[in-house]
């Protein structure tokens, strides 16, 4: 998958401490995919644990997960969802 036009649906994001994942919606090249990005990745991004605050540091990466999501989409195109966005899709 070449440069994908993936946009994340603010709307959508929440908190899911039971599997320590913040979750969200994206469009991706029309099609909807539900993506999920795991709490060490958010830590590794920001230096901070994620724990009660996830959405607002999920928030201050956006850019970051975007590509990311991107990366994690990449490996397969039709793995389950929520793909599963951990440290080894950050750039």
């Amino acid at each position: 998958m070449a440069d994908p036009r993936l946009t994340i649906d603010p709307q959508t994001v929440f908190d899911n401490p039971d599997t320590r994942c913040v979750e969200f919606g994206a469009t991706v090249d029309g099609a909807v995919h539900g993506f999920a990005v795991q709490y060490d990745a958010l830590r590794a991004l920001t230096g901070e644990t994620p724990d009660d605050r996830a959405v607002p540091l999920f928030q201050t990466q956006v850019d970051a997960i975007t590509v990311a999501a991107a990366r994690a989409l990449a490996r397969d195109i039709d793995q389950p969802t929520p793909v599963m966005i951990s440290e080894n899709d950050l750039a």
